[in-house]
């Protein structure tokens, strides 16, 4: 499998960076450091999270949480589209909070096919 992330791709990325292929931030990984070990890593200009980071970017190619991730963003921004389409047939949405319970159920439900 392709992986979909890299680790600081760009020049300017700071330790612990993960991107898309499409440049946009997933995520960074850290623990905690001392002043002393940050320096150590400022002056020789390594990285202590690189091995986190990569190891998190290789699990995430093996079992298919990235594609999982997608999916469901790609659920919640159509279920925004929805509420927003609701907010604008019925500007007292508030009123109408069975109505958009019944869209969350269904959107639920066609998730799972």
């Amino acid at each position: 499998m392709t992986t979909k992330l890299t680790y600081r791709p760009n020049d300017l990325d700071d330790w612990g960076f993960i991107r898309t292929l499409e440049g946009k931030l997933f995520a960074t990984v850290s623990r905690p450091l001392s002043q002393e070990d940050m320096s150590y890593h400022r002056e020789r200009k390594t990285d202590p999270f690189e091995d986190l980071g990569r190891r998190l970017i290789a699990s995430f190619d093996e079992d298919g949480t990235y594609e999982k991730l997608q999916a469901a963003e790609r659920r919640a921004a159509d279920a925004e589209r929805l509420l927003a389409e609701v907010e604008k047939r019925f500007p007292n949405w508030g009123a109408y909070r069975d109505l958009l319970d019944c869209i969350d159920v269904t959107l639920d439900q066609k998730a799972e096919y």
